[in-house]
């Protein structure tokens, strides 16, 4: 019984998300017939690895991190290697980046925001008053009475220790 809950959970979740994350992968594949054997590779996964889903992020999140990942494969490949022209290879990558870092879920937003929590004080203080406050450095530096040139460090240390962070955890994702 289980399992066809499982199954209708993931025609469900196809039939819900699936064309959103076609568009994710169009994104960065900008062959048709690429994206639609993409998609088909990125719903099998889902099928086979439904039992691996901690629930860390929605399951929407989830979907849309495989496609993301197969895309990526798919440009890392290769087959694309010698099929794509360089040019177009080289625009694919750059709308990558600009797609990629405009992706905004609850998995990414919950993930930074627990980096954060885990932060020195010192670092933490900072990255809330420019980041979740909206206020300038210098701004920043007064409030926290600080030196602005002690805020602009801080600001960088903390910048580098949750990028760091961040890619330590997809690449302990992508394991």
């Amino acid at each position: 019984m289980e399992g066809k809950n499982i199954t209708i959970d993931i025609n469900d979740i196809i039939i819900r998300y699936g064309q959103e994350v076609k568009n994710i992968i169009r994104s960065y594949v900008r062959d048709d017939y690429a994206v639609e054997d993409i998609f088909q590779e990125t719903c099998l996964k889902l099928v086979v690895n439904i039992h691996n889903f901690e629930k860390r992020a929605s399951i929407k999140t989830w979907f849309t991190k495989i496609a993301i990942n197969n895309a990526r494969d798919y440009l890392k490949s290769a087959y694309c290697k010698r099929v794509v022209p360089v040019i177009e290879h080289d625009e694919n990558v750059r709308i990558i980046d600009d797609v990629y870092e405009n992706i905004e879920n609850d998995f990414e937003r919950k993930m930074i925001r627990g980096i954060v929590r885990k932060l020195p004080n010192k670092y933490r203080e900072i990255i809330i008053f420019v980041y979740y406050k909206g206020y300038s450095v210098v701004e920043s530096s007064k409030k926290l009475k600080i030196a602005e040139g002690t805020a602009r460090s801080r600001l960088k240390r903390a910048k580098d220790i949750i990028k760091r962070e961040i890619e330590e955890n997809y690449k302990n994702e992508m394991v």
